[in-house]
């Protein structure tokens, strides 16, 4: 009996040995599976940073181009919107006809005119 007990114990020592190695070499390429991802994904992500800030740049940029014609623009848009208003009141007024034709002429000039704020000038459009 003490030697099938021997051989036993030799049996489950080698099996013993045989899942450790396995789980171990497992775990091995689980971690280097994780390495490589970690470093995949370590530089997607410095790439999507660096395009954010770079988008971040433009946009202020823009923002700063925009901003003085925004100002220039806005009171004149206001006043637009005052003589739309003053349009429609008096559309509802069938005997006011002339008044309507004038308003209609007032508001073409004025949407020219914004049009003409709106366009850079020769000077702004030639870059550096």
């Amino acid at each position: 009996m003490v030697a099938g007990a021997e051989g036993a114990a030799t049996a489950m020592t080698a099996t013993a040995e045989r899942s450790a190695r396995a789980l171990s070499e497992a775990a091995g390429a689980a971690l280097g599976g994780l390495t490589e991802l970690r470093v995949g994904v370590g530089g997607e992500l410095v790439a999507a940073a660096q395009a954010l800030a770079a988008s971040t740049g433009e946009l202020r940029a823009a923002a700063a181009d925009i901003s003085p014609a925004l100002a220039t623009l806005a009171p004149q848009l206001g006043a637009l919107a005052r003589e739309v208003a003053l349009l429609a009141a008096q559309a509802e007024d069938l005997e006011s006809g002339n008044a309507v034709l004038d308003a209609l002429v007032n508001l073409g000039e004025d949407v020219e005119r914004l049009v003409a704020l709106a366009q850079p000038t020769a000077g702004e459009s030639a870059g550096p």
